[in-house]
């Protein structure tokens, strides 16, 4: 279950930081060009 679930987390914070990259991204641009 340990092993399990600190793979989820691991996995969930991959794509959190994969997502928040492109979003801020996009949220400079908008800022600097709205």
């Amino acid at each position: 279950m340990n092993g399990a679930m600190n793979v989820i987390r691991k996995s969930i914070n991959v794509v959190v930081s994969a997502m928040r990259r492109p979003l801020s991204f996009l949220v400079d641009h908008n800022l600097v060009l709205p």
